[in-house]
């Protein structure tokens, strides 16, 4: 796929989700509270024990337009808590991309708020146009209220010491970039 929007929906394999599930347990370094990079600066750990709602792992990638990795790309994101209830300071968080283009968020599933349930993000590399976005979740019932740019991912079940931890998986491109 091709344009200045585009979002591959990937499978999330196993092997992709146990390192975090083995760390499920664990809090954040000291010094990084909620919202902050914890084991990188394109690691964010939103969730914390405790927390209401369904534990979420996304993992996703930022390519240019020719579907070559963004280093450096700085992410922005909110979303409401597990009670669909957004905070102040809570589930945000602003980070960027690894060498390759990966991030990974530890989350919660937002609950409901208005339509589908979502993440919003926003993508930044350059000077170039961001790409602003919701990702959605494809089995929500309220998915008819998606807007044009939102991008709806499949979740996976992943079981790990009797914990349950939905895992996801996307793609986002950045309009009008070409990395180097």
């Amino acid at each position: 796929m091709q344009g200045r929007k585009r979002c591959l929906f990937t499978l999330v394999l196993l092997v992709l989700a146990m390192p975090f599930a083995a760390q499920s347990t664990s809090e954040p370094s000291a010094d990084a509270g909620p919202g902050m990079p914890a084991g990188g600066p394109s690691s964010v750990v939103l969730w914390q024990p405790g927390d209401p709602g369904e534990r979420l792992f996304l993992r996703g990638r930022v390519i240019d337009s020719g579907g070559r990795p963004v280093p450096g790309a700085t992410v922005a994101l909110r979303q409401a808590d597990g009670t669909g209830q957004y905070q102040e300071v809570r589930y945000r968080a602003t980070f960027q991309t690894a060498k390759d283009g990966t991030f990974s968020i530890s989350t919660v599933l937002p609950g409901q708020y208005w339509g589908p349930k979502h993440i919003h993000m926003m993508v930044r590399h350059g000077d170039g146009p961001p790409l602003v976005t919701r990702i959605l979740f494809k089995g929500d019932p309220h998915l008819d209220d998606a807007r044009d740019g939102d991008f709806a991912i499949l979740l996976e079940e992943v079981h790990k010491d009797g914990e349950k931890i939905l895992v996801g998986g996307v793609e986002l491109v950045i309009p009008g970039t070409v990395s180097n």
